[in-house]
């Protein structure tokens, strides 16, 4: 007779990740991770005494799944701060639940006021300084220009998670002219020159 397999901390937390993933956070259960586990619920409770410390737990890993493959994925391309906010779209259509559980469940504080963002603002900078037209930005003008253009994003990829109607040519259309606007400006205020046919 084959050993027991022993149920992981790692484990669980990988089956509630999967189980947000395909069918949103609201599918998050003791019971439904058990299932997927093939397991009793015993391990799940003994690892995680609050569903609530699971849940943080899958929002952590979340984070880093969209941070590593839509967010900083672009890394090394031809416009990385473009890559950036393509990148906020794609999830939102690849990923929809893990969006929602980030972005728009309030379950993560988004304080752009304070400059609280839901991921690794310092590393998104740092891909924003790999784009020749930034070297002159110091991390505060750039983490500014990451916020604003973080907040259209996060106003157009919301409106259309809401209305699927809206073609992927306008989302890319729209985010590529606003970022074009954005850029130039934060341009022309460091005193660089620029001209229509410069538009990052």
């Amino acid at each position: 007779m084959p050993p027991k397999q022993s149920i992981t901390k790692e484990m669980i937390i990988d089956a509630a990740f999967f189980l947000v993933r395909e069918k949103g956070i609201s599918q998050l259960s003791a019971r439904n991770i058990a299932k997927q586990l093939g397991c009793s619920t015993q391990p799940v409770y003994s690892c995680f005494s609050a569903m609530k410390d699971l849940e943080n737990a899958v929002v952590e890993k979340a984070a880093d799944h969209i941070e590593n493959n839509y967010l900083a994925s672009g890394e090394d391309s031809d416009n990385n701060f473009k890559s950036i906010g393509l990148g906020y779209i794609q999830l939102a259509k690849k990923e929809k639940y893990l969006f929602d559980l980030l972005y728009l469940s309030g379950r993560i504080e988004l304080d752009f006021e304070n400059d609280k963002f839901p991921i690794d603002s310092d590393r998104l900078i740092g891909v924003m300084k790999k784009d020749e037209y930034f070297s002159t930005f110091t991390n505060q003008e750039l983490l500014k220009l990451l916020k604003h253009m973080w907040i259209y994003a996060h106003g157009l990829t919301a409106l259309a998670r809401s209305n699927p109607a809206i073609s992927d040519e306008f989302i890319v259309n729209s985010l590529e002219e606003m970022g074009a606007t954005v850029v130039i400006q934060a341009l022309q205020t460091k005193g660089a020159k620029t001209n229509e046919t410069d538009r990052p």
